[in-house]
């Protein structure tokens, strides 16, 4: 039986619109977002703290947004929100989660057999644990191990996850030198400076992607919603509303796999890898690389709503390729 909570207050929210940069060929092209974004939600009943869909969660964080934006000390949401993060687990699949700091977290997630999906969410203002050489340098138990410590046990399913994954290490990699161990990241000592709209030009120097990424958003200071999607191999995005609360989504190959709310004044950034399987062409196979198929990444339950946003895709990288980011 599903729980809910109910909400006393009625309050509307208007139409939600995307606001959508130009695709890779330059084109615009702007498409709906789900019924739950495009129409009044009342929050008079109660909200679904168990949704057993993506579609269903993505509903409920918008009554959970609604109340928090009229009150960001709002008991309900606040419990609410609570409550449905397990859920939120389950339908993302979390394999492993390492607690960096109070309010600072990265999680791995399998969000299809194979399709690995790694996210770290942060205060504003605080250093990133994570970055794309940390990714690159090994397999998603190595980062495990970076941030929580040597000693630390590898969870099970976030081996079986990697397993899955086809771990490929530096056999795979075309007898090519192992990247240099990289230094843990900086301590999180809990200082934050948040970020205002005057941060663009930091975000844009500090966080949007550059040569790594084939095609690249970078929308400082946006509102209202948006949108990034190509066909790619691996694919990252980066959310940070100083005005508001939002939504992030991922889909994969035409699928929602992710869907996780980003309040005001945090920032969660992901990357997601494709399928990882033997690379076959016109005349034969012939080494490990990831699939090509159809990335995208949202920022939902947006409109009034102001954020900064920044999301890369990769599909000329090569399996056996050292530059290739994003490593799983």
């Amino acid at each position: 039986m599903q729980r809910t909570i109910a909400i006393l207050i009625t309050f509307a929210l208007p139409q939600l619109f995307a606001c959508d940069p130009a695709g890779p060929d330059g084109s615009a092209a702007p498409e709906a977002l789900d019924d739950a974004d495009s129409v009044d939600l009342a929050l008079s009943g109660p909200i679904d703290v168990e949704p057993t869909t993506h579609e269903a969660a993505a509903a409920s964080l918008k009554q959970i947004n609604a109340l928090l934006d009229a009150d960001p000390a709002d008991a309900r949401a606040l419990a609410a929100l609570a409550a449905i993060q397990p859920q939120l687990d389950e339908l993302n699949h979390v394999v492993a989660r390492v607690n960096v700091a109070p309010g600072h977290e990265v999680s791995f997630y399998e969000t299809q057999p194979g399709v690995i999906l790694t996210s770290e969410s942060r205060p504003l203002g605080a250093p990133r644990a994570l970055d794309l050489r940390m990714l690159a340098a090994g397999s998603v138990a190595d980062v495990y191990l970076r941030l929580a410590g040597a000693d630390a046990p590898v969870p099970k399913a976030l081996a079986a996850a990697q397993a899955r994954a086809k771990d490929r290490g530096v056999t795979t990699r075309g007898g090519q030198p192992k990247q240099p161990a990289l230094p843990l990241a900086a301590d999180d000592d809990g200082a934050v400076t948040p970020l205002t709209s005057s941060d663009g030009p930091w975000w844009t120097s500090n966080v949007c992607y550059g040569s790594e990424a084939d095609a690249k958003w970078c929308l400082p200071n946006w509102a209202n919603g948006a949108y990034a999607q190509a066909e790619s191999k691996t694919s990252s995005a980066a959310l940070a509303p100083y005005s508001g609360n939002v939504v992030l989504r991922a889909q994969y190959d035409g699928s929602t796999t992710f869907t996780q709310n980003v309040l005001q004044n945090a920032v969660r950034e992901a990357w997601l890898n494709s399928s990882w399987s033997y690379d076959c062409g016109i005349f034969a196979c012939s080494d490990w690389d990831f699939d090509q198929e159809l990335h995208r990444w949202d920022a939902l339950d947006a409109s009034g709503d102001s954020f900064h946003w920044a999301a890369g895709f990769n599909w000329s990288c090569y399996g056996s390729d050292l530059d290739c980011p994003w490593v799983i």
